[in-house]
């Protein structure tokens, strides 16, 4: 007896999905979401992508004609939240911690300001499947920093 099996690219494809968010061995889960990111270098170069996906952690964006960066460069980001015409910017210190092709990895070094941190946990909470999950995970591994006027906080 022979049996065949068909993946049709949507049943892959949810289980790639299913397989990175559920699985997930690391110490903060990733949302799939793509917003508008804004990238500063400290060159000053500025450049603009899209995430691929977000955590506590950092996130994967595409980005065009973003220059050639060492692991561990740091820079500026800017996830952009759009409320109707209102653009409201999060800012965070990031290094970058790979690359391939188009697609770069970033590693939050801290968060800018309390209303960026109060935006991006509501975002997080707000597009997550699992929200307490997720406010248990940001417990046991709160990792990211708020920078206020020059001081850092947990």
């Amino acid at each position: 007896m022979i049996f065949i099996y068909c993946i049709s690219p949507l049943a892959s494809f949810g289980f790639f999905l299913h397989d990175a968010i559920m699985k997930e061995k690391r110490k903060n889960s990733r949302i799939p979401i793509c917003l508008d990111i804004d990238v500063t270098l400290p060159s000053g170069g500025r450049y603009t992508g899209r995430t691929v996906n977000i955590s506590f952690g950092g996130f994967l964006a595409t980005i065009d004609k973003f220059p050639p960066c060492d692991r561990g460069d740091e820079c500026d980001c800017e996830i952009i939240l759009q409320a109707g015409t209102k653009r409201i910017p999060l800012r965070f210190r990031c290094t970058i911690i790979h690359r391939q092709k188009r697609r770069t990895g970033f590693q939050f070094l801290y968060i800018i300001g309390l209303d960026s941190y109060t935006h991006f946990k509501n975002l997080m909470i707000l597009n997550c499947e699992k929200p307490e999950e997720l406010l248990n995970e940001l417990e046991e591994h709160p990792g990211l920093s708020i920078e206020n006027d020059n001081r850092k906080t947990r």
